[in-house]
């Protein structure tokens, strides 16, 4: 009887890493490829990508808004659409929204559950206010 395949998530490293030895550009794998496709997504703007306008969580649009409780639940809804209707290889478990008034921007922390693997896994995002 045939064992069962592990299902393997690869991307390229976004970062251009060279590998140190052949030189080519290292591949993510895993959870590491999930974490950067989800910090990917979140961070995207509606009509960044060519004919898929809809992809991300727009987060700009809110980030220039005084910090409210309603900012933070818009913060959280459109964070919680991106990662449920972008990204089908991470299950939310937990996502945490807070205000750094004193870094001027917003922390989002994001825990998902890998399809396809055990652990869950915790990804923080700070988000600064930029001109």
């Amino acid at each position: 009887m045939a064992a069962p395949q592990e299902i393997l998530y690869a991307d390229l490293d976004l970062n251009l890493t060279p590998h140190p030895v052949t030189g080519d550009v290292v591949v993510k794998t895993g959870a590491g490829a999930i974490t950067q496709a989800l910090k990917t997504v979140v961070q995207t703007n509606f009509f960044e990508r060519p004919f898929h306008s809809d992809v991300g969580a727009d987060l700009r649009a809110q980030m220039f808004e005084l910090f409210s409780p309603i900012v933070a639940k818009a913060i959280e809804r459109n964070v919680r659409r991106c990662v449920d209707n972008d990204e089908k290889r991470a299950q939310l478990l937990k996502l945490v929204v807070d205000e750094r008034r004193a870094q001027n921007g917003v922390r989002v922390q994001i825990t998902y559950q890998p399809l396809h693997l055990v652990t869950p896994v915790t990804v923080d995002l700070f988000l600064k206010r930029v001109r």
